[in-house]
């Protein structure tokens, strides 16, 4: 999409076209594959403000806002496929909330006073998992306004720093929330966690897997993440990788019996520094230890992966710079293979019940981001919005990707943008 020349109407990319562009996140598609919901944040330089939308959409059709608050999160469809759930405002409190694909009508799923941080729904629709902790005494919060918060990285670690989580709050507790009899009760206390990060189900409802970040110890990193497991019935939990640098994003087999996970291996932190290739490792409850899905391929960074309907490959997303894309690699080992050809750039898939189809951000340096539909065994994308139809008025050029290596021989890449035809040296594009 290089622009040659000056094509009559267009203007150039302005401050205001960036920043208040619709951004497409958080795109989910139904357990039957049949519609996608995502949310839509767009900011206003106007009102120095940002809002953010929920829309559902079918293929072949217009894209249908449900709600608008300031803030909406952890936007989940209910397993028979009727309702969305999320945290946003219901009854003038904000919580986790019902709301119905066809009016937006919002109901409160249980109590709104219970401070939900993230939740997973069982497979069979009986029940709810969710994490929540005591909120700051309100003292204490006061006292950090009024006088700041020493903030040590060795205790908090980066990622922290940059999502302004500048505190501990209390400990989390996770709760199971059954639907009958709209009752919940706390699990896994045994587990010596500061914080969860994921939780997830295993298809047959009967176990439930997370991540979890453990308490602190002088030989973790500061991205250490462990990785559990519950069973529901039994009310009993164990962890199961417990190594001393980053695991992350278990998934279940589609028969319930192994968990396949990214991670750095069991590694001394200090010695692999800047040496963090990721792999895949699969855990199987009978085997024990986890055994590392061989490849050839390198991968400085990985969030995780899931089994493909076959039980017999992995798919797992992946960005090396230049693009993101789904990738598929044998569960025996072997090498990976980009599910989606092209240089596009697809990021946030979230897949239907049987996995063979997901839904997906698509953008490149010349178009806006979009939600779409991905085959997965074809690797073919139908694109179901069009959010920023203002943008095809704006004179936009192509980027050259540029590769370099830093003094320990670690190589980057960046893009170089060059003004296109009409635009002047010294003057604004």
């Amino acid at each position: 999409m290089a622009c040659p020349g000056v094509v009559p109407g267009q203007k150039n990319l302005t401050f205001r076209d960036i920043i208040e562009q619709r951004e497409p996140v958080s795109p989910r598609i139904s357990p039957n594959g049949r519609m996608v919901a995502f949310l839509v944040r767009q900011s206003s330089l106007a009102d120095n403000s940002s809002r953010t939308s929920l829309y559902v959409v079918t293929p072949g059709s217009q894209a249908r806002k449900l709600a608008e608050e300031t803030t909406i999160s952890q936007l989940e469809w209910t397993p028979d496929n009727s309702a969305l759930t999320a945290i946003l405002p219901c009854d003038r409190k904000t919580g986790l909330c019902r709301v119905s694909i066809s009016e937006g009508r919002r109901t409160e799923v249980f109590d709104p006073d219970l401070r939900v941080s993230s939740y997973a729904w069982s497979p069979d629709g009986t029940r709810i998992a969710f994490v929540t902790s005591q909120a700051p005494d309100p003292d204490e919060a006061k006292r950090m306004e009024n006088e700041g918060v020493i903030y040590d990285d060795s205790s908090f670690g980066i990622r922290n720093f940059t999502n302004r989580t500048w505190t501990r709050g209390g400990k989390p507790e996770i709760r199971i929330w059954e639907q009958k009899s709209e009752k919940s009760f706390t699990i896994a206390q045994d587990l010596n966690l500061t914080s969860v990060r994921r939780l997830v189900w295993s298809p047959d409802s009967r176990k439930l897997a997370l991540e979890y970040v453990p308490a602190k110890r002088a030989e973790y990193s500061i991205n250490t993440s462990h990785i559990g497991l519950i069973d529901i019935e039994r009310r009993v939990s164990r962890p199961i990788v417990t190594w001393k640098d980053a695991s992350r994003g278990p998934q279940w087999s589609p028969d319930s019996k192994a968990l396949v996970f990214a991670s750095l291996g069991d590694t001394n932190p200090s010695e692999k520094f800047y040496e963090n290739r990721m792999s895949l490792y699969i855990w199987e409850e009978e085997a024990g230890e986890p055994r590392r899905v061989k490849s050839p391929d390198a991968y400085r960074y990985l969030n995780g992966a899931r089994w493909d309907h076959t039980g017999k490959n992995l798919l797992f997303e992946f960005e090396d710079g230049s693009r993101s894309c789904l990738y598929r690699i044998p569960a025996a080992g072997g090498s990976s293979s980009a599910v989606i050809p092209g240089a596009d750039h697809f990021s946030s898939f979230h897949f239907d019940g049987p996995g063979h189809k997901a839904a997906a951000i698509r953008q490149a340096l010349t178009a806006a981001p979009e939600i779409v539909l991905v085959d997965v065994d074809s690797g073919t994308s139908q694109t179901l919005t069009d959010l920023n139809p203002a943008l095809r008025n704006v004179r936009l050029v192509d980027g050259t990707e540029i590769r370099w290596k830093n003094r320990f021989g670690h190589e980057t890449n960046g893009f170089l943008l060059r003004g296109g035809s009409g635009v002047q040296r010294g003057r604004g594009v």
